[in-house]
């Protein structure tokens, strides 16, 4: 988590000094990277008994990035990008509620 902070600083730096966004690109993945470490440790501490497999963890990360990407550089048009944000946000929504209920009833 520690080099995580450093290169958010680097890639936050890199962003303001010269913003695009190519950078703002950077440096969303990083806070995602450090959300998500921090998020996982925490729930670790709390709950040491069930915990999420690493690989699982940045697998959905990589979905998110993905989805990331897809809204900035390959969605343009407002209609387009409107649908994008609806489909996604749904899409979002399903995976909590499920992972809500998963975790409540304290299943892997």
């Amino acid at each position: 988590m520690g080099l995580a902070m450093i290169f958010q600083g680097v890639l936050s730096c890199i962003f303001h000094v010269c913003p695009s966004n190519l950078s703002l690109q950077f440096d969303t993945t990083m806070m995602y990277l450090i959300m998500t470490l921090v998020f996982v440790k925490i729930y670790q501490f709390r709950h040491p008994d069930t915990t999420i497999n690493a690989y699982l963890c940045m697998f959905t990360l990589c979905v998110a990035l993905i989805f990331e990407a897809l809204s900035i550089y390959v969605v343009q048009n407002t209609i387009t990008k409107t649908l994008f944000i609806s489909a996604f946000s749904l899409l979002c929504f399903g995976i909590i509620m499920y992972l809500g209920i998963n975790f409540y009833f304290n299943r892997s």
